[in-house]
This record gives structure tokens, sequence and C-alpha cells, in this order.
């Protein structure tokens, strides 16, 4: 009897360790950036094993944000940068190329940023020395790059895939650590959407106008015009086209804001993004005055017209108070946008920024990007889409409205590039569950049969 009791317990003993480990893990000093991980020994699992990247590109509808596999999609991936191990850390040494990127590599890494990391390695350097495969998706919309040593990759798009925007590059780290532990397969889904236009039908010689419109909307989307708003537009970036693809190439003075110029797909991101550049310019007399293209004031039908204007995107800011309305935020404009019906790009692009009323009647002016009285603009041409990754978003209008509705937004079906989405991780959380749940019903078998 005392054999069994004892049998007993310790069964339910046994159960009752694994379920506190499932709700209590215990983690080993292993960052999620993978760059501290003192507690396990992985030089010889570093140094042999090798690993697979899954990659998976789907189609985002813009109407009901269903996924669709995409075949025929040619992916590129690129090996740039190594990694060993020394005194229990992984470290990693980027490829001659890219040597700039060693603090980023072993100590910036993070989801946030290997995005527009990815894009701007892409945009400026000449990976063809680290290339590992190119291959083509499957009619399941996947590829498997097997057979990976221990690093960090780059996964890119290769030419363009007609009527689709290109994919984001992205980096990946293998292999992931995750609860102490070092997993060697990879799956990561790559999104796009369908184009409304083709870079190559973007005619860079062709000028433009942007007209912005001081309105003021109180109920509905009646708009009432504001006369003598002062906008001064300035441009912050030029246009290059390449293998289907649109970037903007910021000028010299604004290099450093180049990648989020480039990967921006939000609104907030915009906004944000605008609020920076505005102060840049605004500490800067002489830069002020290399980049902008012109002053106007909004008429009696509440618009400031800007003729010749070029492709491009431009820093659009309000630079003077109008009694009882509040300014408005700097914002962006790019130019051109893809037409209402898709077949090609409108150069006569049309911002519909709101001010808001002030409580007491006199002007007051914003510090940049969004507040809680000023007010938010959007740029947006006579149909949907506009220039950005791969040639049919990437401005400011195409993203939907922020909370407050600081924006009008006049485009139908707003596109935009879509990061990629990385997939679950293998876990141990289950495992603990069922072998709690087992032992402690062991246990009480035992006491069951006894009595």
């Amino acid at each position: 009897m005392i054999k069994s009791r004892g049998i007993r317990h310790i069964a339910v003993l046994l159960g009752l360790i694994l379920m506190a480990q499932m709700a209590f893990p215990a983690y080993a000093e292993i960052s999620a950036d993978q760059t501290e991980n003192a507690d396990i020994d992985i030089t010889e699992e570093i140094s042999l094993e090798t690993g697979t990247i899954t990659a998976r590109v789907v189609c985002v509808s813009s109407l009901d944000s269903s996924e669709t596999p995409l075949a025929g999609v040619g992916l590129s991936l690129y090996r740039v940068a190594s990694a060993a191990v020394s005194d229990g850390t992984i470290q990693y040494i980027p490829v001659d190329v890219l040597s700039g990127y060693e603090k980023f590599f072993n100590e910036d890494f993070s989801s946030d940023d290997v995005a527009n990391t990815a894009s701007e390695i892409v945009s400026q350097t000449d990976l063809s020395s680290c290339l590992v495969s190119v291959l083509t998706t499957a009619e399941n919309g996947s590829v498997e790059f097997e057979g990976l040593s221990a690093g960090i990759y780059l996964i890119d798009q290769t030419g363009a895939l007609d009527g689709y925007v290109s994919t984001t590059p992205y980096l990946i780290k293998l292999p992931e650590i995750e609860e102490n532990d070092l997993f060697w397969d990879y799956d990561l889904m790559l999104t796009t959407q369908e184009t409304t236009g083709t870079a190559e039908e973007w005619d860079l010689s062709k000028a433009g106008t942007l007209t912005v419109n001081a309105g003021y909307v109180s109920t509905g989307t009646d708009r009432t015009p504001v006369v003598g708003v002062e906008f001064t537009v300035y441009q912050v970036a030029t246009v290059t086209l390449s293998g289907g693809n649109v970037y903007y190439v910021a000028v010299d003075a604004l290099k450093t804001y180049e990648s989020q110029m480039n990967s921006a797909t939000t609104t907030d991101s915009y906004s944000e993004l605008a609020a920076e550049l505005a102060a840049v310019i605004a500490g800067d007399d002489t830069l002020a005055g290399q980049l902008k293209i012109g002053t106007q004031e909004s008429g009696s039908d509440g618009n400031a017209v800007f003729e010749s204007m070029m492709s491009g995107m431009y820093l659009v800011v309000q630079t003077n108070t109008v009694s009882g309305y509040q300014a408005i935020s700097p914002f962006l404009a790019c130019l051109p946008m893809t037409s209402e019906d898709g077949s090609g790009w409108d150069y006569n692009i049309q911002a519909l920024p709101k001010l808001g009323k002030t409580s007491t009647g006199g002007g007051s002016s914003s510090s940049g990007g969004h507040s809680s009285g000023g007010s938010g603009g959007s740029s947006s041409g006579s149909g949907s889409g506009g220039p950005g990754s791969g040639s049919s978003s990437g401005n400011p209008a195409d993203t939907g409205s922020p909370s407050g509705d600081l924006y009008e937004i006049v485009t139908d079906s707003p596109l935009s590039p879509l990061l990629p989405q990385t997939g679950l991780r293998r876990s141990i959380v289950s495992f603990l569950a069922i072998g709690g749940i087992f032992f402690i019903t062991l246990g009480w078998k035992l006491g069951g049969s006894k009595q």
C-alpha cells in the first residue's frame, strides 16, 4: 500500500511540475534577436547543422483580404552574413560589400527594421557575389531553399510579375532561437497586391500639377473652402525606375530618410516621415531654399495650385496662420498616381487636407505630424493607387484615414506594399500540457484502483 501510494504521489507531482513548466517556462539568457545565448553550447551545431527557408508568395485582395498563392514568382536568396560562435555567443560577419552593417546584424536586428534595411541594401548594393540560389514559386506559391548554413539571408523578388506589385525584400537569421532551442526551418510569407498600372508606362519627362485644397469639413463630406491658406512645397525625392519597380531617390541632404521614403506603407508612417522632414528643412534656411518649389495661397475655391511638377515625392507645409483655423500638419504628396481606370498614370493630383477650427477663434500652429488640433493631408489622383514598391502604391493617400479622421481619402481601392509575415514556430507548450495531464490522470487512477 505504501509503495502504491508513493507511485501515485510521484505521478501527480510529475504532472504538476510539467504543468508549472508550461505556465512559467524557464528561459536561458537568450535574446530574441539571437545575439545572447551563453547558456547553451551551440558551437558544434552552428558549424555542422543546415536548415531550410520556405517562402510563400500570396496576393492579398484589397477587397476582402483573401490570399491567393502566386506561381511563377522568381525569388533570389543571398547569404549576406556568415555566423560564428565566440564564448557561447553567435557573431555575424557581413560579406565585404556590407561591412557597414555589422553593428546592425549583431546588435540592432529586429522585426521592425529588417524590411527597411533589406530594401536599403537591395537598392544600394550589388549582391551578386553572395547569391545562393534563384527559385521560382510552384502552384502553391512556395519555394524551399535547402541546405543552408548558419548566417543571415536576404530574400528578394527577381524581376517583376505582370499585374502584381513586387514583394518587399526581407532579412532572415538562420537558425532562429526560441525557448533555448535552435530552429533551422524558417517559414516566410511574402505578400503582394494587384497593380493598376505599370512602371514602364511612367513618363519621367512629363510634368504634372499638384492642387492643394484648403477646406473645412463640419459634417459629412461637404467641404467649405478656406481662403488665404499659404502652402509651400519642397521636393524631397526624385524617382528612378528599374525592372518594373519604382524607387524614390532622396535629395543628398535627406539621404538618411531614403529607406523610410520607400518602405512607408501607412498613414501614420508617412505622417511621421513628413514631420521629420519638415523639422529638418525648417532648421536649415539654405536647404529650404534649395528644395523649395514654390509658395501659393488658397483662393476663393480653396485651391492652391502648383504647376510644372515633375515625378517625385513632395513635402507640403502650411506656412501661415489663418484666423479661426488650426494649421495643417505637414504631409507628403507623390506624383504621378494611377488613373481611375487603372490603365495608366494621372499627373494632375489633388490633395484634400482638412482644417480644424480653433475654439478661441485665433489661429494656431501644428508642430508637425498628427496633433489633436491640427489636421493631416492626403494626396490623391482621380483614381486609386499610387507609386511605391512596384508601381501602384506608396503615397499617403493609399492607406486610409488615421484616428481622428484627420484625412479625407478619395481613392477607391487603396493599395500598398505589404511586409512579409513570418510563420509560427514550433513550441513545447503542447507537450508540457499533454504530459502534465497524463501524469495527473495516472496518479488519480492509481489512487482510485487502490481504493
